[in-house]
């Protein structure tokens, strides 16, 4: 699940490349389907600077928080007490993927990489869903609402500094 959910937020990072933004915040339900049909959904909120800085905060169904900043993936997981710190592997980083987005028609994009093709949406210039499914099988769709376009974003909001008393894993 853990790769899942890395490969499944990091495209929107890259929406930069497609439209116009240097930083967003926005809500998001994210609904993971596995190929057995049993239906995942994810609800919180984003905040993401152009490069390569995200923040992804869940909310439901448990709390957990994600920070990417460059190559480095931290996993903040409050009921667990855990803290997990990745490396970004390339075969889960999708921005390859959206670099070679081809505009479809008004509104739609679709791109193809390693395996993974993947539509994106957008109305009235701002990014709105982003679907693929990946190479296990696994349809994710990413919903965003309450958007906003280059609002000041502390840098604070990418960095995370474990409490005493966590797991760490590397």
């Amino acid at each position: 699940m853990l790769k899942r959910l890395i490969a499944s937020f990091l495209p929107l990072a890259l929406w930069g490349e497609i439209l116009s933004f240097s930083t967003l915040t926005a809500n998001f339900t994210q609904s993971v389907v596995a190929p057995g049909g049993k239906k995942i959904i994810y609800t919180g909120t984003i905040a993401l600077k152009q490069p390569n800085s995200a923040y992804w905060g869940y909310t439901k169904p448990v709390p957990k928080e994600i920070f990417v900043n460059g190559h480095e993936v931290i996993i903040h997981e409050p009921r667990l007490k855990q803290v997990t710190w990745r490396r970004m592997d390339e075969s889960l980083n999708l921005g390859t993927l959206l670099k070679k987005a081809v505009r479809v028609n008004e509104g739609v994009w679709r791109a193809s990489h390693d395996g993974i093709d993947a539509t994106i949406t957008v109305e009235n210039n701002l990014p709105k869903t982003l679907f693929f499914t990946d190479k296990n099988g696994y349809q994710i769709t990413i919903e965003l609402n309450e958007i906003k376009l280059n609002p000041t974003i502390p840098v604070s909001r990418f960095s995370f500094t474990p409490p005493e008393g966590y797991d760490i894993i590397r």
